[in-house]
């Protein structure tokens, strides 16, 4: 009899301790996690657990949460930047003061030679801007990209006539990868305003494209007056640690910025220059997805 008891107690000791650290807990847990999927947010449990596994694992959940939320708020605030720095890309080329000096030009041509020359520049500005706008798209294959750079580079000939040459040597496996839409036109027009324009002879300017296991290769070269140590160095530092709005300009500074923040990365951009020789600004690309454009050519 007093075993029958004894044995009775033990178990009504047992159901209440199951009960009290493991079975309850578990619900309440589940509970509250039931309770923050519902509510669409993710928010940690508050709900006071027992010194156990059980516990462990509600700590372990909070923690994740936490990190997701972290990872969340770091995504976000990417895409807000991205956004903003193509955002001041469209607005620099949008500007009047591009547009009115190409139709200047063109308006110079037409008087002075002949209309068949003013008709093909008008013909290249209207390609230049409808590729330019990419009907919204935020990624491009990049011959699309290369059509925008070498119609814009036919105007800035129109209106400085020789003083540079472009030339392109390009892996033909590169030219359907999908990148970043104008991140090029801003490397090129750097190039000639700060480069070419500054050397007083005729220069060149390259842009070679080329493939490795780790992803694309992209090279703006020009033979301008390049850059001492300390300019690259105030570049290439500032697109890291300025903040976006506070950056001065688009062009190579902000171009920086923006491929940095748009892949997460920051080593995706080298430069190596010798005064008064040249200039190279090598991009690099993870590797993406290959993408057939269709209708492109």
């Amino acid at each position: 009899m007093i075993t029958l008891t004894a044995f009775i107690l033990s178990a009504f000791v047992c159901a209440w301790f199951i009960t009290y650290n493991i079975a309850r807990p578990i619900r309440n847990l589940s509970v509250a996690m039931e309770r923050t999927r519902s509510s669409g947010w993710l928010k940690k449990i508050e709900t006071k657990m027992p010194n156990n596994e059980i516990g462990r694992l509600a700590e372990s959940y909070n923690s994740m949460i936490e990190y997701l939320n972290e990872l969340f708020n770091r995504l976000l605030e990417n895409e807000k930047n991205v956004q903003k720095a193509e955002i001041r890309v469209l607005q620099e080329q949008i500007k009047p003061h591009f547009l009115y000096n190409t139709l200047e030009t063109i308006s110079y041509m037409a008087v002075q030679e002949n209309a068949s020359k003013a008709h093909d520049a008008l013909e290249t500005l209207g390609s230049f801007y409808r590729n330019f706008l990419s009907k919204g798209d935020r990624e491009i294959p990049l011959k699309r990209e290369l059509r925008i750079t070498q119609d814009y580079l036919s105007l800035q000939k129109l209106r400085y006539g020789d003083i540079f040459e472009d030339e392109y040597i390009l892996d033909d496996s590169t030219l359907d990868y999908m990148i970043p839409k104008l991140i090029l036109q801003p490397l090129v027009e750097n190039c000639i305003y700060h480069g070419v324009r500054l050397k007083g002879e005729k220069c060149v300017i390259r842009i070679t494209t080329c493939m490795d296991e780790g992803g694309l290769h992209i090279i703006v070269y020009d033979s301008g007056v390049g850059m001492s140590p300390e300019q690259i160095k105030n570049v290439l530092e500032a697109s890291e640690k300025d903040d976006i709005k506070v950056l001065s300009g688009f062009g190579l500074r902000g171009t920086i910025n923006r491929i940095r923040y748009y892949y997460d990365c920051d080593n995706v951009v080298q430069i190596c220059s010798e005064p008064g020789e040249y200039t190279e600004i090598e991009i690099y690309i993870p590797k993406m997805r290959k993408t057939k454009v269709e209708g492109e050519e």
